[in-house]
């Protein structure tokens, strides 16, 4: 599963948490905008992000973000 932010960022960084089967919730941050675009439709992953933080949990990969960057916690929305 994923989930992408709606957040509109100063920096024009994007964000994806996706859903690991074995490791957990990583959130990634991406500062090029057509490798989020080709990430949210990838079923194989987020190969093209630039960095990744690893979480427990979803509400612990979007407080992340939040904390790093300022994205909204009501900013997610699932993808997949």
């Amino acid at each position: 599963m994923k989930w992408w932010s709606s957040y509109k960022h100063p920096d024009n960084l994007h964000f994806i948490i996706r859903k690991d089967s074995t490791a957990g919730f990583y959130m990634y941050m991406y500062q090029n905008p057509a490798l989020f675009e080709k990430d949210m439709t990838n079923p194989h992953g987020c190969p093209s992000h630039q960095d990744d933080w690893l979480q427990d949990d979803l509400e612990g990969a979007q407080r992340c973000a939040l904390r790093i960057f300022g994205v909204p916690m009501d900013s997610w929305g699932l993808i997949e």
